[in-house]
């Protein structure tokens, strides 16, 4: 019996997460994943509660020198998410 072509796990989320998009369906998931990726280990573990509202992405943050930081990147991170996923169109972000 021959093995099949193993994947990391991240992979394979990411997979199953832009399928679900290809299909119509909320793009929460792949915007809060993105959001992990893209800021990195420090953001993501600062980061205590993340979800999108009326077209507007709150994220609530454990550090108040992260949040700065990411205020001042604030209209990059927009961008980078509204073409990444221009069908999750984001107008905003709200941090706490």
């Amino acid at each position: 019996m021959k093995r099949a072509k193993t994947e990391k796990i991240d992979v394979l989320v990411n997979k199953i997460l832009q399928d679900i998009a290809k299909q119509g369906q909320n793009y929460q998931h792949l915007i809060i994943a993105e959001w992990k990726q893209m800021l990195g280990i420090t953001v993501g573990n600062a980061t205590r509660k993340i979800f999108i509202k009326d077209q507007k992405l709150f994220v609530y943050l454990d550090s108040p020198i992260i949040k700065q930081e990411i205020i001042h990147l604030r209209h990059k991170i927009l961008e980078h998410l509204n073409r990444k996923f221009p069908e999750g169109k984001l107008k905003d972000i709200v941090l706490r």
